[in-house]
């Protein structure tokens, strides 16, 4: 006879590896894929998980249309649509062991090389604070904007992972645009500039949340394509 206090064999069914994920910020439990597919944005607390540069690509870019071009240092470039506009896309995140301000140049050198309208995400930090100092590659992208301008291409940056040390700064060139990647408790009013943001960062033109960001940067590229130039105020 079976010891009546004893525990029998557990027979929950385990939830496999992978499917859930927690929230950083809040500690609610997500579905590891939807929360991929949303940008790793935290339904709840709308926390803005860091992204990888293929993550950040997928995410922005129409599904289907990225084509990648060579490029080291674990960027990534290519050209795809958003919302279906045309341009040269690129991505360097702060999760790739050894991205510095070379990588951040390099990538957009090989982005401009495109001769598109260019959008680069460079993430805060990448670069700023590396000892070494950088190497041509700095000189190889300045002259790549040079050319780019010349054509009367748009040139798009978008600072990510705002949240670092470092707040906004970033070793990637500044563009005719500069997006900063801001939660949506983060975005200030249009009248309201965030609280020593002006001061501090006064060449940010636009503070968008992840969710976001997409639709402005087709709303971006619309603009650039209407004007035949990278001349003119910047939409609404």
């Amino acid at each position: 006879m079976s010891d009546a206090g004893s525990a029998g064999p557990d027979t929950r069914s385990a939830i496999p590896d992978g499917v859930v994920t927690r929230c950083v910020a809040c500690k609610e439990v997500l579905f590891a894929r939807e929360h991929e597919r949303t940008g790793r944005i935290c339904p709840h607390c709308q926390h803005q998980a860091p992204l990888g540069a293929a993550e950040r690509i997928g995410f922005v870019a129409d599904s289907g249309s990225f084509r990648p071009v060579p490029v080291a240092g674990g960027a990534v470039v290519g050209r795809a649509t958003v919302e279906g506009i045309q341009c040269a896309i690129g991505a360097v995140d702060g999760l790739t062991e050894g991205a510095d301000g070379d990588t951040a140049n390099e990538a957009l050198a090989a982005l401009l090389a495109l001769a598109a309208p260019a959008v680069l995400f460079c993430a805060a930090g990448v670069g700023v604070a590396t000892d070494a100092p950088l190497g041509p590659w700095r000189g190889r992208a300045h002259r790549a904007l040079a050319r780019h301008g010349a054509a009367r291409l748009p040139y798009v940056l978008v600072i990510t992972d705002a949240h670092s040390e470092h707040g906004l700064l970033t070793s990637a060139p500044l563009g005719d645009t500069v997006i900063a990647e801001a939660t949506v408790r983060d975005v200030p009013a249009p009248t309201q500039p965030r609280e020593g943001e002006t001061a501090d960062f006064p060449f940010v033109d636009m503070y968008v949340p992840r969710a976001d960001i997409r639709h402005e940067l087709s709303k971006l590229l619309m603009f650039f394509a209407q004007a035949g130039d990278t001349d003119g105020e910047r939409p609404d």
